[in-house]
């Protein structure tokens, strides 16, 4: 599933990244950009205070980007076939831009509000009291049942046996 090499990517200098990581923490997961076929960062479990971290399916990870590659993580509202919260990425690979941080069944549910400065557009999803944001669960959860919406995630283990999860066109490899 996951390329071994990378046009993109020094394999020496990810493995070393890796190593580094795996001296702070007890796991490490690649994050890779599968349509662009490369390492977009690195997450870190459990997470220290000292670094950027994220709430995933009830274990806080610190994330980092690499190569100024990863822009953002979100962890989304519809689930996985076994129950589990998707998470989106957003990704800048010289001019491949990949998002994936709105499911599509929360367009319209899910805020995003579209801000332009000069040339440069943000796009932001989120900052919603908690109200609002048990209610925008619960109406992304209702129609993902009612209309059996499966979640593009797949779990799996490659060829160096390594566990692999793939959330639509991104992936979480774990090294350690």
């Amino acid at each position: 599933m996951v390329e071994e090499k990378t046009a993109l990517d020094d394999e020496k200098d990810i493995k070393e990244m890796g190593e580094y990581y795996g001296k702070t923490y007890a796991e490490v997961y690649l994050i890779y950009d599968l349509e662009a076929n490369c390492v977009i960062g690195v997450m870190g479990y459990p997470a220290k205070n000292s670094a950027p971290a994220i709430e995933l399916n009830g274990r806080r990870l610190n994330f980092f980007g690499y190569k100024n590659r990863l822009l953002s993580i979100r962890q989304r509202y519809d689930k996985t076939p076994m129950g589990e919260n998707m998470v989106g990425f957003e990704a800048l690979v010289g001019e491949e831009y990949h998002d994936t941080r709105l499911a599509k069944i929360e367009e319209g549910i899910v805020a995003k509000t579209v801000m332009t400065s000069g040339a440069v557009k943000y796009d932001t999803i989120g900052g919603h009291s908690p109200y609002e944001i048990a209610k925008q669960k619960r109406d992304v959860e209702y129609i993902q049942t009612s209309k059996s919406i499966i979640a593009d995630h797949e779990l799996s283990v490659n060829d160096k046996g390594n566990r692999v999860e793939r959330f639509e066109i991104f992936a979480l490899e774990r090294i350690k």
